[in-house]
């Protein structure tokens, strides 16, 4: 009889990650149509909430509830230690969490804990009759490489914008508490120290306009902040190079190190399009890239594209939205 597949939720601002719901659509996948138990983990100190939300939101054997006053915020070793306890009850084949910086400091080092092979920064997964494949990114984004992970159990981080979720089911799936006492660790977490106010609403918004190296001078930035503008519940964010200048604060950066985003409408304006940034926007829904360069990878990822200096090529696009707008003040 096949174990089940657990999926340890990740969350932002106590409210469930959409890489939650990106993980959960794998595990539906690699569960196929057989009757594998699929189950969901809420880790928090009060997660009662949590839970409940995730379960209008997903399909699941259970969403657990896993409660213990330490998880109230991030500590490695007590959310390792939170996670064996339930990973030794439920003895999953599999356990899916995110590709993140708090993800990479756990679970990779639970593996030996757990006796468990791990995959780390999985974007697809291929199932086959000799067992399931994973596939993964290696020498900087310049290879694909299919992993056979063997004999389970398995961990296996999700690259978050890598799956699609699902529709919310129809019913709510069932919640179940589970109470843990957890040993004091031998580190003491500091205080987390809160994001500055303006970096919500990347996350957030319905359209992300981005800058990268190829706007050319910092003060390029007001036109991609005009373009912005254009839309309502938009923001403006950088690639790694533009923050590491200083001209958008980190909070702003979009890509592996920085925040993963899934607008409607995403503009990549002087973006090269190196693997970690798009790794960081590639869940958008429609993607728009300005670049100079006609062979930048940037227009793989792009639906539209359009090869031209942006400063040339902006002013021309306001003209014409002004146009429009007044035509259609006209009529």
């Amino acid at each position: 009889m096949t174990g089940p597949i657990v999926v340890v939720a990740e969350t932002e601002r106590d409210r469930p990650a959409p890489v939650t719901l990106e993980m959960m659509a794998l595990a539906r996948d690699m569960a196929g149509p057989g009757a594998r138990d699929i189950h969901l983990l809420a880790l928090g100190d009060r997660p009662e909430a949590l839970a409940g939300e995730l379960a209008t939101l997903v399909e699941a054997s259970s969403v657990w509830a896993v409660q213990a006053p330490e998880l109230g915020r991030f500590h490695s070793e007590m959310v390792r230690q939170a996670v064996r306890a339930m990973a030794l009850d439920l003895a999953p084949d599999y356990l899916l969490a995110a590709q993140t910086l708090e993800g990479m400091d756990v679970f990779p080092s639970l593996a030996p804990q757990m006796g468990a092979s791990v995959v780390t920064a999985v974007e697809a997964f291929r199932s086959t009759p000799r067992g399931p494949l994973f596939q993964r990114a290696v020498l900087g984004g310049k290879v694909m490489e299919w992993v056979d992970p063997g004999t389970p159990p398995v961990i296996l981080t999700i690259q978050p914008g890598a799956f699609s979720a699902r529709p919310a089911p129809p019913q709510p799936s069932p919640v179940r508490v589970r109470r843990l006492v957890l040993s004091s660790g031998r580190t003491t977490p500091l205080p987390i120290l809160a994001p500055p106010d303006d970096a919500a609403p990347l996350t957030e918004a319905d359209v992300v306009v981005a800058a990268g190296r190829g706007i050319g001078k910092q003060e390029n930035l007001a036109l991609i902040e005009r373009l912005a503008n254009l839309f309502p519940r938009s923001a403006v964010a950088g690639s790694r190079p533009i923050c590491d200048l200083g001209w958008l604060p980190y909070s702003r950066q979009v890509g592996q190190t920085g925040q993963t985003v899934t607008p409607r409408l995403y503009f990549a304006c002087g973006i090269s399009g190196a693997r970690q940034h798009t790794l960081g926007m590639r869940g958008s829904g429609f993607v728009a890239a300005i670049s100079i360069d006609p062979s930048a990878p940037i227009f793989l990822e792009a639906d539209v594209g359009v090869v031209e200096d942006l400063v040339t090529f902006l002013p021309v696009l306001f003209e014409e939205y002004n146009g429009m707008k007044n035509d259609a003040g006209a009529d």
